[in-house]
């Protein structure tokens, strides 16, 4: 693990335990910094990226996570030992379409089924709150809102290409240098379905529409596929 890993993970601590008593925070859990192996990550060909906007209850509703003693010796290595075993273990179903979306770009979650790994950050908070980031009041967004601690990680995990689906407001917010180059709009007949391509020097940023908190939702593998062969042509 490198300094600077090491460094963002105890932030990531430090806030989670600031934060870990508010009511509408899950209990029991743990600051989720990211899901997926990230040394995995780091070794493929590509990095690639899928970025949400912060955990959900459901996260700590199956035996998904050790829930780690985060005073204990050594606390950041095993948050990072769990946090990289998440989907070898019992993944929630919601990561389902953003697989769809990782096949067309030679990329998965899970060990051995493509050539890149593939892990997921949120964008507003680790920490999983109950209800998740769309219900939750303005101040209480508030109050867990770190997204300076986001673009630390991003930095240390320093992305190829970012799979998001969220809506306009948190592309300007988060990822205004990135400019739209081609897009896929009304997928499969479906007004309002759209994937679009985004670009920022050799980074790419693929956006897709969020159908009620699914990612790409209400498109199947078959529409997304076609879709991403166009968008991923060279501009």
């Amino acid at each position: 693990m490198t300094q600077n890993l090491k460094s963002i993970i105890g932030e990531y601590i430090a806030d989670f335990k600031e934060k870990q008593n508010l009511p509408f925070v899950v209990k029991p859990s743990i600051p989720i910094v990211w899901f997926g192996d990230r040394e995995k990550y780091e070794a493929s060909p590509k990095k690639i990226l899928t970025v949400a906007l912060n955990p959900s209850r459901k996260e700590f509703e199956g035996s998904r996570f050790d829930i780690v003693d985060l005073d204990s010796d050594f606390a950041d290595e095993k948050l990072s030992k769990t946090l990289c075993e998440y989907f070898k273990r019992n993944p929630y179903s919601w990561f389902r379409d953003f697989e769809k979306v990782l096949s067309t770009v030679s990329a998965s979650y899970y060990e051995n089924r493509a050539e890149n790994t593939a892990i997921h950050i949120d964008i507003y908070s680790a920490v999983a709150t109950d209800p998740t980031w769309g219900k939750l009041s303005d101040s209480q967004r508030s109050g867990i809102r770190r997204t300076d601690l986001f673009k630390k990680l991003f930095e240390i995990l320093n992305p190829d290409v970012i799979i998001i689906s969220a809506n306009q407001t948190v592309l300007r917010e988060l990822f205004s240098q990135f400019r739209c180059v081609k897009r896929e709009e009304d997928i499969g007949g479906k007004i309002g379905f759209f994937i679009r391509k985004y670009k920022c020097g050799e980074k790419i940023l693929i956006s897709g529409r969020n159908l009620r908190g699914q990612p790409f939702g209400g498109m199947s593998y078959f529409e997304i596929d076609c879709a991403m062969k166009n968008i991923l042509q060279e501009v």
